[in-house]
């Protein structure tokens, strides 16, 4: 197929292919409007554009929709190996399903304008939006989220020459984001914390020490094989990171992005758990026997499948929701204990732990039982100790990232320097550490001065006593 192109009198270049003849029998000669540097360059754009007329590929930018565009785009670059990580992928086309092809889909590339973005966005904010019920628009972060989308498929466009500029860069999501202060455990939660874990599976104790410890991702974490761990030299490769997908399953892919793949020193005390671990995994894999799939998982499952990663998000508050159950209700019994007669106390005793099993409980059959224990207890208690117990919370509520940043401040608080704690957490900049620990970096350093305010001091006492002497 024949094709030629001329150049324009505004520097740009137009491109003719011949596409055959249509159903009227008219010759169809469909053009495309190109910028380049050189008649070379012209000539390269010219031979793709020929391609794409012959394999009937080509759709005249006048003629494409939005959804049109968005098919193009997650064919030939959302859905090419690594431009997209697998859950950005999942999420941007989730997205898109839902709300943003419905409402734009139908709009020819060159006709969107901010006016329509604008509108759209104002959309999300109204009232029946939320695909839960929920009264309210949606949050302002969950618009921004839409915005990018569209940003980067405009943006795309851009260089795909559809369409002249990017309409998105030239507009706002109507509501700014919070920045959301990071939360963490401190110090003495900390110890809390691993105090309690010690009446945990060994499994669980090695993940959530590695997660303090080492700062990992929880998809790193269940990354993990063992070939990864070097005990003799104390030192563990992070290279690998296990995610879940609906109708994907658990799969394994790259880590977050290049910086991600690093070697971390393991503490002495960590090597020391992870030896009484891989002893425990050997032994219960003897007693599977064939039954082992054969993983080299660190965290797996009794017979040998990766750890599905939302065992881990499940496990976690139940943990935590369970300890301080347990914590308030022991507490509140040894306050009132002298008040009790043994009858009560033993009839607390049997009701201990299916109050602590059913706290929390979701479906209605559950709260049922609850709410019969509840009553029970109250007959004996009373009701002032029963809300005693259901606010007592020594380990407040964290999600499993949370440990991440717990690790970080740790490192902070120790006075590691920033890109040590960089380089330790796999961010691709400092400047990522700097954003999200800005605040905790900030009172590192304050404190760090006030330390030094006191050393000069006790160094100019010593100055003066010295001087003392000499006098004498």
């Amino acid at each position: 197929m024949a094709g030629y192109y001329e150049k324009t009198k505004n520097g740009k270049y137009r491109l003719f292919a011949s596409g055959g003849t249509g159903p009227d029998g008219k010759r169809k000669r469909p053009t495309k409007t190109i910028a380049a540097k050189s008649d070379r360059e012209a000539e390269k754009e010219l031979a793709k554009f020929v391609a794409e007329v012959e394999k009937n590929e080509y759709v005249e930018s006048s003629k494409f929709t939005f959804k049109d565009f968005v098919d193009r785009w997650l064919r030939d670059y959302a859905e090419v190996e690594d431009n997209l990580a697998p859950k950005t992928r999942y999420r941007y086309k989730e997205i898109l399903d839902s709300r943003i092809i419905p409402a734009m889909g139908h709009l020819k590339m060159e006709k969107i304008t901010p006016v329509h973005l604008l509108g759209f966005y104002r959309n999300l904010q109204e009232d029946g939006v939320r695909k839960d019920g929920k009264k309210g628009g949606l949050s302002a972060k969950t618009i921004l989220q839409h915005h990018r989308v569209i940003s980067s498929i405009l943006s795309c466009a851009v260089q795909w020459q559809v369409i002249s500029s990017n309409p998105a860069g030239k507009v706002k999501p109507l509501s700014k984001v919070p920045k959301k202060q990071t939360t963490c455990y401190d110090e003495n939660q900390v110890a809390t914390l691993l105090t309690a874990m010690e009446g945990e599976e060994l499994k669980y104790q090695v993940l959530v020490q590695l997660a303090i410890f080492t700062g990992q991702r929880r998809g790193e974490l269940l990354g993990l094989e063992w070939q990864d761990i070097n005990l003799d030299k104390a030192t563990l490769t992070v290279r690998q990171a296990s995610q879940y997908l609906p109708k994907r399953g658990v799969f394994t892919k790259n880590p977050k992005n290049e910086s991600s793949e690093r070697l971390l020193s393991l503490p002495p005390f960590l090597v020391h758990m992870l030896q009484e671990y891989r002893k425990e995994q050997v032994k219960d894999r003897l007693k599977v026997g064939e039954l082992w799939q054969g993983s080299d998982r660190l965290f797996t499952t009794w017979d040998g499948q990766p750890m599905h990663p939302d065992t881990v998000s499940s496990w976690w508050p139940k943990f935590i929701r369970t300890y301080n159950t347990r914590e308030a209700f022991d507490a509140e019994i040894a306050a009132i204990r002298n008040k009790l007669s043994a009858e009560e106390l033993d009839t607390l005793e049997s009701l201990r732990e299916p109050y602590i099993k059913l706290n929390g409980a979701n479906s209605k059959s559950m709260k049922k039982k609850l709410d019969a224990v509840e009553d029970k207890i109250i007959n004996i208690i009373g009701r002032k100790s029963l809300d005693r117990i259901r606010r007592g919370q020594k380990l407040p509520p964290l999600n499993f990232h949370g440990l991440r940043h717990t690790a970080a401040t740790m490192m902070i608080n120790q006075g590691l320097p920033t890109k040590s704690i960089s380089g330790r957490l796999g961010h691709a900049n400092i400047s990522t550490t700097m954003d999200i620990y800005g605040h905790y970096l900030k009172s590192a350093d304050k404190e760090a001065a006030d330390r030094l305010e006191q050393a000069y001091q006790n160094i100019k006492g010593n100055c003066k006593t010295d001087a003392k002497k000499r006098q004498i």
